[in-house]
C-alpha cells in the first residue's frame, strides 16, 4: 500500500507533493522491495497515478488494475503517449 506525500501516515516536508514525484516514489518503492516487475493496482487519484506510471515506466509492469479513476489525466495521457514511447524523462503535467 502507497500513501503519497502528505496523505494517509506518510510525512509532508513541503515538496514532492506533485505527479512526477509520486510516480518515481513509485518506482523506488519497488526497487527498494527488490522487485523486477510487479502489479499497480489504483483506486481514484492512485488509478490515474497507476496508469500514469504505467507509460512511464512499461519495463516495470506485470499488469495493471484500475478502479473509479477520474479520468482527468487519461485524456492527457491518450495525446501524449506516444512521447513517452519515444522519449525518455520526467512526466511533467
Amino acid at each position: 500500500m502507497f500513501d503519497p506525500k502528505g496523505c494517509g501516515r506518510s510525512s509532508y516536508y513541503g515538496n514532492g507533493y506533485d505527479i512526477d514525484s509520486a510516480l518515481h516514489d513509485l518506482e523506488r518503492i519497488r526497487e527498494e522491495y527488490g522487485y523486477t516487475k510487479w502489479i499497480v493496482i489504483g483506486h481514484s487519484w492512485g488509478a490515474d497515478l497507476g496508469l500514469a506510471y504505467s507509460m512511464l515506466f512499461p519495463q516495470s509492469m506485470l499488469g495493471y488494475v484500475s478502479t473509479s479513476g477520474s479520468g482527468r489525466l487519461s485524456n492527457i495521457f491518450f495525446r501524449i503517449s506516444f512521447v513517452f514511447f519515444r522519449t525518455s524523462g520526467s512526466l511533467n503535467v
